[in-house]
């Protein structure tokens, strides 16, 4: 018989079938399908046995009920494919619904539990917080300070801070000399005769500060004489110990007045008078001690009183008093005659003229 007649199989490769034309042979899988690239392949028996089956059509009818279905070859690749991996890390997902896409957000940052985790449209709120979605409220924002105020403020403390140092520096500066000669500018004269005449004295200095002198001393507690005064008076009461401030009445103003007289209102051993023809604007007397000043507010001024009031060391008649109710009430101007050897700090008792005003005419019975 025709199909009873052995004849020899062509040789195979192993694993690949070498009938393509048998109905009963495998087809190739299409494309997409991937399966083990290490199939392995029909047996040189299995091929002998196909191509009888297919000359038979009986037999191949019954092979195609009885046969076992084979695996479809698949189309080698060369590439193997990847066991699937299981980590702890996916079975803590499956356990919790949770997937991959979702670790490491919080609840309501568009996790979902289960499935792939979308992602989520992040939207910006207006203030801190966000959590579940829902926006923070609104930042509240304090008033913002008043830097300019403050700048204003240290400025004028440093200001003020920088002006008393600068007072107290000045204070320091401007200390009251020690002696006559550390005053700036004074000049010195050397008198010693306490004579008193009552004939008028030619002085070498204008003011004078020394020499011969009237019995009668001008009174120098806090006198303010709006005429020129005797030389001869106002010598007397420099020989007590006093200061002698003198201005010349052309130049000097109201207000630069008012301020040599707050030198002498209510001190003692001190006086102030006009003197025409004084050669600055201001000039100081004592007992052999003589400065001339500009202005009023020149601060030898005050030093010179401060050193040379009542400066033992530097007036012939140290505890002399300075008040002369006599002259102060009927002062003796310039150019006038003395009153002669007169006490001027006696008081006259009652009904009895002041010295140089003649007595009244005796009434007769």
């Amino acid at each position: 018989m025709a199909n009873s007649r052995s004849r020899k199989s062509a040789p195979t490769r192993p694993g690949i079938s070498r009938d393509k034309g048998g109905k009963g042979s495998a087809t190739r899988l299409t494309s997409g399908t991937a399966g083990p690239a290490d199939e392995p392949s029909d047996s040189p028996g299995d091929v002998t046995d196909s191509k009888a089956t297919a000359s038979n059509p009986k037999a191949k009818a019954t092979a195609a009920k009885t046969a076992p279905a084979k695996p479809a070859p698949v189309k080698a690749t060369g590439k193997k494919a990847a066991p699937a991996k299981v980590t702890a890390k996916k079975v803590a997902e499956a356990k919790t619904g949770a997937s991959s896409g979702s670790a490491g957000k919080r609840f309501g940052d568009g996790a979902t539990g289960g499935g792939p985790a979308k992602k989520s449209v992040s939207t910006k709120s207006s203030g801190r917080g966000g959590r579940g979605g829902r926006p923070a409220p609104p930042v509240r924002v304090g008033p913002s300070k008043p830097w300019g105020m403050i700048a204003a403020t240290v400025a004028v403390m440093l200001f003020a801070v920088a002006a008393i140092g600068y007072a107290v520096y000045q204070a320091n500066s401007t200390s009251i000399p020690d002696s006559p000669e550390d005053i700036q500018g004074i000049t010195t004269a050397e008198y010693a005769s306490q004579d008193h005449v009552a004939e008028e004295q030619t002085y070498p200095e204008s003011p004078p500060v020394g020499g011969l002198h009237d019995p009668e001393w001008a009174d120098c507690d806090g006198a303010i004489y709006d005429l020129q005064i005797r030389d001869e008076n106002a010598v007397h009461s420099l020989e007590h110990g006093a200061v002698w401030i003198t201005y010349n009445p052309d130049d000097i103003s109201d207000a630069d007045l008012a301020v040599l007289g707050e030198y002498v209102t209510n001190q003692p051993y001190i006086f102030l008078s006009p003197y025409p023809g004084l050669s600055s604007l201001v000039s100081l007397q004592s007992w052999n001690h003589q400065i001339f000043a500009d202005a009023v507010d020149d601060p030898r001024i005050n030093d010179f009183i401060q050193v040379l009031r009542q400066n033992p060391a530097t007036h012939p008649e140290v505890g002399a008093t300075c008040t002369s109710p006599t002259f102060l009430s009927d002062p003796l101007a310039e150019g006038e005659p003395s009153r002669g050897a007169v006490d001027p700090g006696a008081v006259p008792p009652p009904g009895v003229p002041p010295p140089g005003v003649p007595p009244p005419p005796v009434a007769t019975p």
